[in-house]
């Protein structure tokens, strides 16, 4: 439910940065990155809880924590081909976050290591475990040294947040990982912001086929920093505090006060402004279990219906509000029906967001 945007990769050892262009929307950002105070009495405070739930869209900026392993291509050594990446043992979806000892931080910085060097030693992370490698590069006719793999060092797209913290300044949105596109592998932060976004319409979900929302993120504005990328959604922090603060904070609900029946998700269907559109809760799991999928929700507003027929990529995030209450956010939609899809309760948001907090006080 992540709307990608523009997604680079590059060809290792000297060949292009490649660049995958998704036409929906039109990348503009600068990255400002700002010192926050976090205070510990308000992360840690026992009184009721209370969220602004704010259904905004938003431009997401990553830069990945090493370059991820998107692919493999033959080089020509002395007439013969060869896979030195892949019969290294690379596989896709690893991180290579050295070489050589150095810190990999673009793909630049892997063609720079190629150069110098018969040998490049590479420190790989997969499956949260870190491996080493040893690949020999290949001179090409060029001159430059490759070892045939494609890399991935950044994303950004589209998505919608769930809810502002005024305690904290705490940002939560998506309510699921940023993936590769490649690899589908959640996507380590090294460092991002997030965008002020312009919603210029949506490709309406068919059976099959699920729709998109159409934006851009002209103002080049960074609002806010972004802290992680988890399973449970992306957090951030910002001192830019009124382009969230849209209404009134409300209580966040227990889980013995979800019920099945009638709710809404706030979302932004056009420009930047969100509103309320009806839905119905058709089952509620064990709040308490590791399974994100908490809730099943069936669209049944018909002016959003009739806009975008149902859930579309870019609306995960958008806050679930039930008896005045924030329940969580929208995750999923169902590829054979777009009028129905997936939630998360928001109280695993708020737990994962408490601790990024934490970690960068």
């Amino acid at each position: 439910m992540f709307l990608s945007a523009n997604e680079q990769s590059g060809r290792q050892g000297g060949t292009p940065l490649q660049k995958k262009l998704f036409r929906p929307i039109a990348l503009l950002c600068i990255l400002c990155l700002f010192s926050i105070q976090i205070s510990a009495t308000a992360i840690e405070t026992d009184d009721p809880k209370m969220l602004v739930p704010v259904g905004r869209c938003i431009g997401i900026r990553l830069f990945c924590e090493g370059l991820i392993v998107t692919g493999f291509h033959s080089l020509s050594n002395n007439g013969s081909l060869c896979f030195p990446a892949k019969e290294a043992g690379l596989q896709c979806g690893d991180i290579i976050l050295k070489a050589n000892g150095r810190k990999m931080e673009s793909h630049n910085n892997l063609s720079d290591a190629l150069a110098e060097t018969d040998s490049v030693s590479l420190l790989v992370l997969r499956d949260e475990k870190q491996i080493e490698l040893t690949v020999k590069p290949v001179k090409e006719s060029d001159g430059k040294k490759r070892i045939g793999c494609f890399v991935r060092d950044s994303t950004a797209g589209l998505g919608t947040v769930t809810f502002f913290d005024p305690q904290t300044n705490l940002i939560a949105g998506l309510g699921h990982p940023i993936c590769d596109s490649d690899t589908g592998i959640t996507v380590p932060v090294r460092e991002g912001s997030l965008l002020k976004a312009d919603v210029k319409g949506a490709e309406k979900g068919m059976v099959g086929a699920p729709g998109m929302l159409i934006g851009s993120f002209p103002a080049q504005e960074s609002i806010a920093l972004l802290l992680s990328n988890r399973s449970s959604g992306i957090y951030g922090i910002t001192e830019t505090d009124s382009y969230f603060s849209v209404s009134d904070a409300i209580p966040v609900a227990e889980p013995e006060q979800i019920r099945t029946g009638e709710a809404e998700i706030l979302c932004t269907l056009s420009g930047t402004e969100a509103k309320l559109y009806s839905i119905c809760i058709t089952r509620v799991s064990n709040l308490n279990d590791n399974d994100l999928r908490d809730f099943e929700l069936r669209v049944t507003d018909a002016d959003l219906l009739n806009t975008v027929g149902g859930i579309v990529q870019g609306m995960s995030g958008s806050p679930i509000i039930q008896d005045g209450c924030i329940i969580g956010a929208v995750t999923h939609v169902f590829i054979n029906d777009p009028t129905r899809g997936y939630g998360i309760y928001v109280g695993k948001m708020i737990s994962d967001g408490m601790e990024e907090l934490k970690q960068a006080s």
